[in-house]
């Protein structure tokens, strides 16, 4: 039988406590977080990305779909984000209410007690795939996927159960980064004297005579005689004008479509994040679920108001060394809005991935 919930919070608690303070011990060596928090910090966030599958079949209890593998995840961990991506394939029998949470740690190697910071609240039941993804600032935190009500403060005795009861790798501590802290606003007062001695300037007066000469004109008397010319009558024919109606003209974008296994895309809209690259845009950031490094984009090929556009592997810019995991730069006279989900598919290399999704939106660098 599948073990129960109460004993895979057990469970989760006393694996995390253990992997946990070997974690801090490790770090307390090593990198630490900054002791005051700039103006200027960058915040830690998160953001969740659902897209159903439309897969239909006979329900599963979680527990029973964690043991039959209908539910399972992936983790991505790199110098900018900590993503989990969860993909479950046959439709639970109650849903899960889950939450992705950021709760703030004391730093400084130091990872107990916990405050919560921020939480996305998300629910499963349906077969699809969801993409938790924290992006990194500047404060320590540990980051959770969790079930459960989260309480404002926690220790590892008190921590909500993971989704994924035990698995560890599903939760990261994050020990900040200093150079996302900003320095802050520093003002500087620069004492300066100007002595500016008295000027004593004479200026002698100048007198000008101008004596205007007498003028005397004489103009002659003008006759002016004017004849009005007769008026000549001319009769115009009437004249009909034809105006055409307005001409539509359809201009056809032909495309090359790149060869290759092809994967459609499961939805055009999603939230704005900042984990974008730092210059340029605006730009969409597409993902291959699991996102686990297992099948890389060769192509885009996008449907933006009607007009098929492809990028080729030189116009996909890759997050970091992922090549399941990038941005395409909106081109010059689209918005990211124009994204349309039919006629719009990737072609991909490697395993075959279980969806193509756009995960955020990146509006145009300030």
């Amino acid at each position: 039988m599948p073990p129960s919930t109460t004993a895979h919070s057990r469970t989760a608690a006393r694996l995390r406590l253990t992997a946990l303070i070997a974690a801090a011990a490790v770090t307390f060596a090593g990198c630490t977080a900054p002791s005051s928090v700039p103006t200027t910090e960058t915040p830690n966030t998160v953001s969740v990305t659902q897209v159903l599958s439309g897969e239909t079949g006979p329900c599963r209890t979680i527990n029973a779909a964690l043991t039959a593998g209908a539910l399972t995840r992936q983790v991505s961990d790199t110098s900018i984000d900590f993503t989990v991506t969860i993909d479950l394939t046959e439709p639970l029998c109650d849903p899960v209410d889950a939450a992705a949470a950021i709760y703030a740690m004391p730093g400084r190697g130091v990872a107990w007690p916990q405050s919560l910071a921020t939480i996305q609240r998300f629910s499963l039941q349906e077969p699809g795939t969801t993409i938790v993804r924290f992006t990194k600032g500047c404060p320590p935190a540990q980051f959770d996927v969790i079930t459960g009500p989260a309480p404002a403060t926690i220790n590892p005795l008190t921590a909500p159960p993971l989704l994924f009861p035990g698995d560890i790798a599903t939760a990261l501590q994050y020990w900040g980064n200093t150079a996302r802290c900003g320095t802050g606003a520093t003002t500087t007062t620069v004492p300066s004297t100007t002595t500016v001695p008295e000027s004593t300037t004479t200026v002698p007066e100048t007198t000008t005579t101008t004596t205007a000469p007498e003028t005397t004109t004489t103009v002659p008397e003008t006759t002016t005689t004017t004849t009005a010319p007769e008026t000549t009558t001319t009769t115009v024919p009437e004249s009909t004008t034809t105006v055409p109606g307005p001409t539509t003209t359809t201009v056809v974008t032909t495309t090359t479509v790149p060869s290759g296994p092809r994967i459609s895309l499961k939805n055009s809209t999603a939230p704005v994040e900042s984990d974008c690259p730092a210059t340029g845009g605006p730009y969409w950031h597409f993902v291959l679920a699991p996102n686990n490094g297992s099948s890389s984009f060769t192509s885009i090929t996008l449907n933006l108001a009607g007009t098929i556009v492809s990028f080729g592997s030189e116009q996909i810019i890759r997050n970091g060394t992922q090549s399941d995991n990038v941005f395409v730069a909106v081109p010059a006279g689209n918005q990211l809005s124009d994204l349309q989900v039919d006629g719009s598919f990737a072609t991909y290399s490697g395993s075959t991935p279980r969806g193509f999704m756009l995960s955020h939106l990146c509006p145009s660098a300030a």
